[in-house]
C-alpha cells in the first residue's frame, strides 16, 4: 500500500487549524488570571514584625469562577494566594480568599471567602467602575488603603496587617494568541522530524 507523505506546509496547516480551535474553544470558556496588589506595609506575620515593607500580594484565578451577587458585583475564588514581604519572604494563605470588585463603588481588593468575607485590602479606582473580572485591567494607582477585620492564615503563620500605603492593582489574562504559536512550533518540528528520519532511512543518494 503507497503511503500518502506529508510535506511540512501541510502539517504546519493542519497546527494552525489545530490552534485556531483551541483559541475558539479558549475564548469561550474560561480562562486564568493573574491578580497582583503592590504597596508598602507594615504588620506582623507569624509574630515577626515589619514596617513600612514592600509587599505583593498574588493571587490567581480562574474566571469559571467568577460569582455575581448583585449587577456589578462580582468576586473569584484564589486557586493559589501568596504574598511576598520585602525582609520576611513569600508566604501562601491559607484561608480561603477571593479577588473582588464592586463597580457601583468603584474598588476592588483581596478578601477571605465567605463565611467571613473579611477584607484584607481594598483600593478605590475609576478603573473598577467598568471592571467585570473577566479581562485584564491596570496596573492602576489606588486611591485607598487597607481595612481588615480579623487575621488571615498564612504559611508563616498568622497575617496581621496595620499600615499601608499607596500601591498597584493589576490583572493578567495570558494571550490565548500563544496557543498558535505553540501548536504552530509543534507541527513543523514533527514535520522537520519526519523528513530527516526518512532522508536517513534512504541512505545517501547513489553516485553516478
Amino acid at each position: 500500500m503507497r503511503v500518502r507523505r506529508v510535506g511540512i506546509a501541510a502539517v504546519a496547516a493542519a497546527a494552525v487549524v489545530v490552534a485556531s480551535m483551541l483559541l475558539v474553544s479558549n475564548s469561550a470558556s474560561a480562562a486564568p488570571m493573574d491578580v497582583t496588589i503592590s504597596f508598602a506595609a507594615s504588620g506582623t506575620i507569624g509574630g515577626a514584625p515589619f514596617t513600612n515593607a514592600a509587599t505583593t500580594i498574588t493571587s490567581h484565578l480562574d474566571t469559571a469562577a467568577r460569582v455575581v451577587f448583585a449587577p456589578g458585583i462580582y468576586d473569584s475564588a484564589s486557586t493559589l494566594a501568596t504574598i511576598d514581604i520585602a525582609g520576611i519572604g513569600s508566604s501562601t494563605f491559607i484561608d480561603a480568599t477571593v479577588i473582588f470588585v464592586n463597580n457601583n463603588n468603584s474598588n476592588a481588593g483581596f478578601s477571605r471567602s465567605s463565611p467571613s468575607l473579611s477584607d484584607v485590602v481594598v483600593t478605590d479606582s475609576p478603573a473598577f467602575a467598568t471592571w467585570d473580572l473577566l479581562t485584564a485591567v491596570g496596573p492602576v494607582d489606588p486611591t485607598r488603603g487597607l481595612i481588615q477585620v480579623v487575621g488571615v492564615s498564612t504559611s508563616r503563620g498568622t497575617l496581621l496587617l496595620s499600615d499601608y500605603s499607596s500601591g498597584t492593582f493589576q490583572a493578567v489574562v495570558p494571550e490565548p494568541t500563544s496557543l498558535c504559536c505553540v501548536a504552530l512550533f509543534i507541527g513543523t518540528t514533527a514535520a522537520l522530524r519526519r523528513r530527516r528520519a526518512r532522508r536517513q532511512r534512504r541512505g545517501p543518494a547513489p553516485q553516478r
